[in-house]
């Protein structure tokens, strides 16, 4: 009984694998949102633009657009077919969606 339970599982060297690509995931993620923290002042001068605007387009731009598409986006990817996921997540699509999204979201 014990050996089959555990057959069902993956590897734990898959498990690792798993847990490197979705951090790798989360600090470019992070890296991604901290880069135009860094920029502030350039985008700033370049756009003629308050602080308060730039929170505008920093802040509460990526909340709503996130906020708005976040449920919708998971559905499909509940709910859709594995062929409909993979055409739009497929291998090598990923980076591109991220910056698709976060173009989107400024």
């Amino acid at each position: 009984m014990g050996a089959s339970t555990t057959e069902k599982y993956p590897p734990a060297s898959y498990a690792w694998y798993a847990v490197a690509v979705l951090y790798l995931a989360y600090v470019l993620s992070f890296v991604d949102r901290q880069i135009i923290a860094f920029l502030v002042g350039p985008i700033r001068a370049d756009l003629q633009i308050t602080d308060f605007q730039f929170s505008l387009i920093h802040g509460l731009a990526f909340v709503i657009f996130y906020a708005l598409l976040g449920v919708p986006i998971g559905l499909l990817l509940r709910t859709a077919s594995m062929c409909r996921c993979s055409a739009l997540y497929g291998p090598g699509r990923p980076p591109l969606c991220w910056w698709r999204f976060r173009a989107f979201s400024l």
